[in-house]
Order: structure tokens, then sequence, then C-alpha cells
């Protein structure tokens, strides 16, 4: 409740009084600090903050679009790892590289907008790491594609590289977010570094679409297991030579599958070699 108080003039209370003009001057002039010095610092460098909390920040949006000209995007199973994964007979092993799976959507929710060139649908997806510091990489394995595409995409998202410091030792620095350009470490080798990610809502958004119609790139090499030595009238020449070559990935190093003869107008073709170790010669005898 609000008390209201009413202040009378003099003239009310005594009739024979009269009321007077004074004049009263106030200083409103005040120095004082309000701030006090070495107590407070309002200095404020937003871009240096903004730098500071970036390359402090390990949450990562692994978003983007995937397609393919094989067959549809809209409904596949990315299988997301800190290192490569191991495969057996061709099953990828959740192992303690593992951290999680995703499915993938439809781009847009008319299906009939949602197809590229090919007549194939076409997807979206979003992966989402927090305090992500077991790695520099992570690894997405696409489950149910060919092994003779590219079923396994390799994203760095952390930039190290080896320097000298001013006592004259080695040390391992990482580069800062927002860089674009290549960088020579202490033994020579050129870095081109790519993690200028956009950042908002405390976490790094990369983009990374996937297309599914490249295919992994593969060689042959000799196989092992049809080394044979080249003889005569039965006796070890010395020389070996390969019967078979197979096809591997080069990528992983895993075979494919694929053989065919080491010939010598195949372009592929392994020339013997001399070989003591393996194809011993018989000794010469003693006089």
């Amino acid at each position: 409740m609000i008390k209201r108080k009413k202040i009378l003039l003099a003239t009310k209370d005594v009739k024979s009084r009269t009321l007077e003009d004074f004049n009263i001057t106030i200083q409103l002039n005040r120095t004082g600090n309000i701030i006090i010095p070495n107590t407070y610092d309002n200095i404020f460098d937003i871009n240096k903050h903004y730098d500071k909390e970036r390359n402090n920040c390990r949450n990562f949006r692994i978003y983007g679009t995937i397609q393919s000209a094989f067959e549809d995007c809209d409904e596949l199973i990315l299988h997301v790892f800190k290192e490569r994964p191991l495969e057996v007979d061709g099953e990828v092993m959740r192992d303690m590289n593992y951290i999680t799976s995703v499915k993938t959507r439809p781009l847009i929710s008319n299906s009939w907008e949602n197809k590229n060139i090919f007549n194939y649908k076409k997807g979206k997806y979003i992966i989402e790491l927090e305090n992500y510091n077991d790695s520099d990489y992570v690894y997405i394995y696409i489950e149910g594609i060919s092994e003779s595409m590219n079923n396994l995409i390799k994203k760095q998202l952390i930039y190290r590289y080896e320097t000298i410091d001013i006592f004259g030792k080695n040390k391992i620095l990482t580069v800062p977010f927002g860089t674009n350009e290549s960088i020579v470490d202490v033994n020579g080798n050129v870095i081109t570094i790519n993690n200028d990610f956009d950042y908002f809502y405390n976490k790094h958004w990369v983009k990374e679409d996937i297309i599914l119609s490249l295919i992994r790139a593969t060689k042959w090499i000799p196989d092992e297991e049809t080394l044979e030595c080249i003889q005569d009238n039965g006796v070890n020449t010395g020389v070996r030579h390969y019967k078979k070559l197979k096809e591997i990935f080069i990528d992983t190093g895993k075979p494919t599958g694929a053989t065919k003869d080491n010939v010598p107008t195949d372009e592929d073709y392994y020339a013997d070699i001399v070989d003591f170790v393996n194809c011993p010669p018989p000794l010469p005898p003693h006089p």
C-alpha cells in the first residue's frame, strides 16, 4: 500500500506568514573512478574470442548429399569409424573404432523430384560428433555398396604438422581452423590444408557430398602362390617366375578376386628376376 503525504504551504496554518522564494545552488558535478585500473579489463576483441572458441571446439556436424549412378541412396546405412574399419569375409567389424551409424533420408519430400539424371533417388545425411578427440580423421563406410565402388569415405578434420622450436627440437603443431592453403613441414613434405569449415552454434559444419559412381583404383601384382622356379632339365636356373597376377585395391591392398596369366605381351607383365634364395641353382662340383 502506497502512503501519500501532502506538503502544506506556510500560509495554511499561520495566516500572518508570507511566502518567500529561495534560490539554492546544488553542485551536480562528480569525479570518480567507476572502473578501477588493474582490476577490470574492459577490452573485448570479438574476432580474437571467435578464433579462440573455434579452435578449442571439437564438436563436428558432418553433412551432405549422397547419390549414385547405379542405385537409390535415400535409405542407405552409414557406419562411422575413427580409424579405417577392419573387414572379415567382406563384412566390416564394429570394433573399438566404431562410433555410430546413421540412415540417409530423401533429399526432398517429393519423390518424383528426388532423382538424379540417372533416375536414381538422391539422399542426405547428418553425422553428429561431440567432443571428438579420438582421431584426426573420420571414416564413413556405406553398407551394401559393391567393393568395386568407393564405399569408404575418409575425411580429415584436424591437421597437424611437424616443425622445430627455438631450442632446435621437433614438435607437432595443430593447424588453426580457417586455413585453406599448403604448409611445408620440417621434412619438406607439402601438406594441403582444407579446414575452413563453417562454425556456428558451437560446432564445425563439415560439408561432404558423396558420389558413388567413383570406381576404386586397382593394380595388378604378382600372385605369390604361383611363384615357380624356372628349370632346365629339372635343375633350378636361379630365376623365378610368377605364373599369375592378382588384382588388388590400391587404398587397402585387398584382392578384388580377379586374376590373370602373367604373359610378356601384357602391359602389367612382371618380368622374371634372378633369385638365388628362393630358386637356388645347384652348386658346381668340387674339382
